[in-house]
């Protein structure tokens, strides 16, 4: 998606003028709300609109809009944000707005057909109008999200896509002969059917046999992998049976906290449930290092868990 928009900012398709508005908000189920709901997301698609074209700021100028200059902490509601964002769109002229929504599937699933069935309001009232909107969404497989008129386009289904999955295997492997990258990456390509993530998961999986020494092991490891990717999921999650009480609460951990933990909030997180109250003490950085605490992020049990950084 960022390389499409990428190339549209740069004026290199066709389609779409060079000096075209480009808007775009990629959700993100990780983040805060303000990353994970639509209401973020018709905020910041507003602001980039607005700041863009200063002109259309006159939507503000309204009796309902009026309300957020009487409270400093005027609730942000769907409807209000909606109704302004239809009225910018229709002062567009003939100028080109592109936006592109990315990961929909990184937002709750009833928000996201609500959200889809408005911007096909919007597309109907662009044509019936005669402005220029265009909108692309991308998202996972799952949930399927139904739109009646619009050009599809499954990834895994075009041209060139199994040969980058092919040269990612080949980079990523780390196979000690030339035969036995060819022989994995042939059976790899089979099993994954075009999905990208089961390709990442199982190289990482296998890596694992490898680095131990157990390239006797692989070719049976992979055999034994499911192909389905919500399967790989469960396999990978529900495999190390003995310590399913610390994978549980690593789990929770990442699941409910409002924003992404830093290394060192996890860390503790995890002790405060894994050990008792009294082995507990003041955090003494001499002792634990920043470096250990990543360590421990990638320990066994709960090493699907990745340290990034911005």
């Amino acid at each position: 998606m960022k390389f499409a928009m990428d190339r549209t900012k740069r004026g290199k398709v066709k389609k779409f003028a060079a000096n075209a508005t480009v808007i775009h908000f990629f959700f993100n189920a990780r983040g805060e709300e303000i990353e994970k709901t639509t209401i973020g997301m018709y905020r910041s698609l507003l602001h980039q609109l607005l700041q863009t074209l200063p002109d259309l700021q006159e939507v503000l100028d309204t009796a309902e809009s009026s309300l957020l200059t009487e409270e400093l902490y005027f609730p942000w509601e769907l409807r209000l944000l909606q109704k302004l964002f239809k009225r910018a769109i229709r002062k567009l002229g003939q100028r080109q707005i592109s936006c592109f929504i990315d990961a929909l599937d990184e937002c709750a699933e009833e928000e996201v057909r609500e959200m889809v069935k408005f911007f096909e309001e919007l597309g109907q009232l662009a044509v019936k109008k005669g402005f220029k909107l265009y909108t692309c969404f991308s998202s996972r497989h799952y949930p399927h999200i139904s739109i009646r008129n619009g050009l599809r386009l499954t990834l895994e289904s075009q041209d060139g896509h199994e040969k980058d999955l092919e040269e990612y295997i080949r980079n990523k492997l780390e196979t000690e002969t030339k035969k036995q990258t060819e022989d994995l990456t042939d059976q790899i390509l089979r099993k994954a059917s075009g999905v990208f993530m089961w390709v990442v998961l199982v190289i990482d999986i296998l890596n694992k046999e490898i680095q131990r020494g157990r390239m006797f092991a692989v070719k049976s490891r992979l055999e034994a992998l499911p192909a389905g990717l919500s399967d790989l999921f469960e396999d990978i999650l529900t495999r190390d049976n003995e310590n399913m009480e610390d994978l549980l609460l690593s789990i929770q951990w990442i699941l409910f906290s409002k924003r992404p933990l830093k290394s060192e909030e996890y860390y503790f997180a995890l002790l405060s449930g894994l050990h008792s109250p009294e082995t507990l003490g003041k955090w003494d950085s001499e002792e634990i290092t920043v470096d250990s605490m990543e360590r421990f992020v990638n320990w066994a049990p709960i090493s699907k868990i990745k340290v990034t950084t911005d």
